[in-house]
């Protein structure tokens, strides 16, 4: 397929935001959460997926003397389009997906999509193949209801039992038929295991880098942590929203649980983070290395009073900061993206689309960059870049900070003119970590 660049069809430039539109319709936007391969967005809609890479271009090519104070100058090139004849309404990238740095024609990506009609596929493609290799998951040995969410991760297991080994992609998916089903892709049929569960499943998450642990959210605000490559697969842990300890946040128990996610590095598993419906989210510290988790949350909110979430997203290498994601038939006025600071008592920032978007009556779906503080917004009629607020707030962290560093300076030399030699300074808040 001969790939065709697609420039911004209109952009919006305010004190804190700049937004750059796309004439493309999407269902739901992914940017690659890898580094090696982040310049690469998936974006599934009513028939298909298509696969975008960032690429620049002259400003001057746009014709419009007001584009000059873009300094971030967004070009996305279509590599790939595929036909699947269903609404797409997930997408996960696998780790071993990677863009090369020399020849940057060059590419190989491996996605989880899911999509209506109980439908789930497994996605590989490369620069150098004429066509993707494309393997359904579903059929009578798959999901019988809606698939809500899927997720992917690339593993080598070694059963020092059974002396089994396996290498190879891993996916999971969860859906309405109360399953939560892990795949994992051979060169003959997927081979699959089962895990039900006391309601719909809504989210499924691999963790980053134990992919043995799959975090599995359910509809009736039951949360699991999951060890698939366990025999049999073995239930860690599990959380409720439903506790007694929980109704301290103002919400009606009416609600559900709509997403699930992992927050972790290199060094533990991390914590935990969820949302319901009604505007609550949770955040939990889970000490992977010994399967313990405390019920009760680290942290806790609610973002006003008729929210109805529909998804949350952390920013990556800032796991202080996430995005919530509202459905789109509030007010116009009412902005149905917010961020927020976990650990900074502050007011949620809004993400204000252009005006010409506010006036949609339409559902948005919302992704992190990897590394850059970007955020896709996609919608029914249009995709969206915006990469002003999160500069904004560096900004005013830089700002704080300076304030900071230099009263130091002259206390420290206070204290030094005084004849004291020994001094440690109290770090400053953070709101950017």
């Amino acid at each position: 397929m001969e790939s065709k660049i697609i420039l911004p069809v209109s952009s919006f430039l305010d004190q804190k935001q700049k937004t750059v539109v796309y004439n493309i319709s999407g269902s739901v936007v992914e940017f690659c959460p890898f580094e090696q391969s982040s310049s690469l967005l998936a974006l599934g809609n009513k028939q298909g997926i298509i696969l975008l890479k960032r690429t620049f271009f002259e400003i001057d090519e746009l014709g419009d003397v007001s584009k000059l104070q873009f300094k971030e100058r967004w070009g996305l090139k279509q590599i790939l389009y595929v036909q699947l004849g269903a609404r797409v309404t997930s997408i996960a990238f696998s780790p071993t997906t990677y863009t090369d740095i020399v020849d940057v024609e060059k590419f190989s990506v491996t996605l989880a999509i899911a999509a209506e009609e109980n439908n789930a596929w497994f996605l590989k493609s490369s620069s150098e193949s004429k066509d993707p290799k494309l393997v359904t998951l579903g059929g009578t040995s798959g999901h019988q209801d809606f698939i809500n969410d899927v997720d992917i991760t690339y593993i080598n297991i070694t059963d020092d039992v059974d002396k089994m080994v396996f290498t190879g992609d891993i996916i999971a998916t969860g859906g309405d038929d109360c399953t939560a089903i892990v795949w994992r892709i051979t060169n003959d049929s997927p081979q699959i295991s089962a895990y039900s569960t006391g309601s719909p499943v809504v989210s499924v998450k691999f963790h980053k880098f134990y992919p043995r642990r799959l975090l599995v959210g359910e509809y009736n605000k039951t949360i699991k942590v999951l060890d698939w490559a366990d025999a049999g697969g073995k239930w860690l842990i599990g959380l409720c929203l439903e506790h007694p300890l929980y109704t301290s946040v103002k919400s009606n128990l009416a609600t559900c649980l709509v997403d699930v996610d992992w927050i972790g590095n290199k060094d533990d598993i991390g914590r935990i983070i969820a949302a319901v419906s009604n505007g609550s989210w949770f955040l939990w510290s889970f000490d992977g290395k010994n399967n313990n988790i405390s019920a009760f949350p680290i942290v806790k909110g609610c973002i006003g009073s008729q929210a109805n979430v529909k998804q949350i997203i952390f920013r990556p290498g800032h796991p202080d900061i996430f995005a919530i994601c509202f459905q789109g038939f509030l007010k116009s006025s009412i902005s149905h993206i917010k961020l927020i600071n976990v650990f900074v008592g502050m007011d949620p920032i809004d993400i204000v689309l252009p005006l010409p978007e506010t006036l949609k009556p339409e559902d948005s779906y919302i992704s992190w960059h990897a590394n850059e503080g970007v955020i896709a917004i996609c919608r029914n009629s249009s995709l969206m870049i915006s990469f002003s607020l999160i500069r904004f707030l560096c900004k005013e962290y830089k700002c704080i900070l300076g304030i900071y560093n230099f009263c130091m300076r002259i206390v420290v030399r206070s204290i030094f003119l005084l004849g004291c030699h020994v001094f440690e300074p109290i770090p400053p808040f953070s709101i950017l970590r």
